[in-house]
């Protein structure tokens, strides 16, 4: 009887198999491992860190591969391991009021941080996991073995379905257009009849030379530029815009644009 109850236990009794818990370059390596194929593929052959580059003749695609730090570790109690997938657009023919301090210094190539693209996303991840608090658009490791399969599954899945769909999709300057003029903003473009959105408008439509239409978008986007600038004069010193802010950064840019129609 002793050795049936043994049996069983044996049996029935074995450990689940254990949830790994990774550091971030831990994840950093199986992410990239198993991703990396597929963006070669689609041509994004230029890499720094976390950063993967498609450069194409109108546009610079991004996709980082962004990962909680330390701090934000520990406040939030969610895995090291913790990634999501954030993407975007850089296009060549809007002027960069940054001069360049975004942009890896890979010579002679336009590799922007996701952070500065006029477009930006980020992927959503469609499948469940725990803890509940984790948010839709990231993912984390620190699962067993199989598990962490179906995660990168569901990365792939999500690049192929939504990411390259909508970088593809931007290829044509006509979309880019139809994008800007109808519907919602994201983190890069700004809302519709915001500063950034004609600023984007005008000197798109500079680039397929539409001049009339650029230059519409060039008077309101610095129409728009000044009153901010305006009203920012008017609080009190400490709240006053700084000469190196991007409003007038923005105004430079759009005074030198409009010397030039």
């Amino acid at each position: 009887m002793n050795n049936l109850i043994d049996s069983v236990k044996r049996t029935f009794g074995q450990a689940r198999p254990q949830a790994q818990q990774l550091t971030r370059a831990q994840a950093r390596k199986l992410i990239l491992e198993r991703i990396g194929p597929l963006l070669k593929r689609e041509g994004f052959v230029h890499r720094k860190g976390n950063n993967l580059w498609r450069i194409t003749e109108h546009k610079t695609d991004v996709i980082e591969l962004r990962f909680l730090t330390l701090e934000e570790h520990q406040q939030f109690k969610i895995p090291q391991s913790t990634f999501s997938i954030n993407y975007g657009c850089y296009y060549h023919f809007i002027p960069d009021i940054y001069e360049g301090k975004f942009t890896h210094q890979i010579p002679e190539l336009i590799t922007p941080l996701e952070a500065v693209c006029h477009y930006r996303m980020q992927a959503t991840r469609s499948i469940k996991q725990k803890p509940k608090k984790m948010d839709m658009g990231a993912w984390h490791l620190d699962e067993t073995e199989e598990r962490q399969q179906l995660v990168l599954n569901d990365v792939i899945k999500q690049l192929e379905s939504e990411v390259f769909l909508a970088l593809n999709r931007l290829m044509d300057i006509n979309e880019w257009v139809r994008f800007l003029v109808e519907e919602e903003g994201n983190l890069g473009t700004g809302k519709k009849d915001s500063l950034i959105r004609h600023f984007l408008l005008s000197f798109t439509y500079k680039s397929i030379n539409d001049t009339d239409k650029s230059k519409t978008h060039l008077l309101v986007a610095k129409k728009i530029c000044e009153k901010i600038i305006d009203k920012r004069s008017k609080h009190p010193e400490h709240l006053q815009l700084q000469p190196d802010s991007d409003f007038y950064k923005y105004l430079g840019l759009l005074n030198k644009s409009l010397s030039q129609q």
